[in-house]
């Protein structure tokens, strides 16, 4: 399934109007990565030098040049930024921690940190190891953030 957001170029066309600078972009049949990365985010100040292609998840406090744009996905391009609003059950791989976050319609939701076990007046040193092991599977496929 192609994304319904990119930003002009080769196999795409805007659609809608220009509003503020801004516009909607969709696939016109090229096929896109069903798992887009982002540097960082939620951020509420748009970097002072973004480099091109990259992208940023904006915060519900968004100022500047983000300001009214919540939730939505902020590109920046060549022609400046380019705001996207991301489908329900839309992931996004947040580059600065590996994290993989979900939109849930309304909101981004960050995956959950669970700390290793640790105490307890029966331990058990094998089924700490596994659950330890578990636990670092899933931080590093972004199901988890590193406690």
């Amino acid at each position: 399934m192609g994304l319904h957001w990119i930003p002009a170029g080769p196999g795409c066309r805007a659609a809608g109007s220009n509003t503020g600078g801004k516009r909607a972009f969709r696939s016109t049949g090229r096929r896109f990565p069903p798992f887009p990365a982002a540097v960082d985010g939620p951020l509420a100040t748009p970097p002072e030098a973004p480099a091109a292609g990259n992208c940023w998840i904006v915060d519900g406090a968004a100022t500047g040049a983000w300001a009214s744009e919540a939730g939505r996905l902020a590109l920046w391009t060549a022609g400046g930024w380019r705001i996207v609003a991301p489908l329900s059950g839309m992931r996004v791989r947040r580059i600065s921690d590996g994290a993989a976050l979900r939109f849930g319609g309304s909101k981004w939701t960050l995956p959950i940190a669970i700390a290793n076990p640790d105490g307890g007046t029966t331990i058990d040193l094998e089924a700490r190891a596994a659950i330890d092991a578990l636990l670092a599977l899933m931080v590093a496929h972004g199901i988890m953030i590193a406690d």
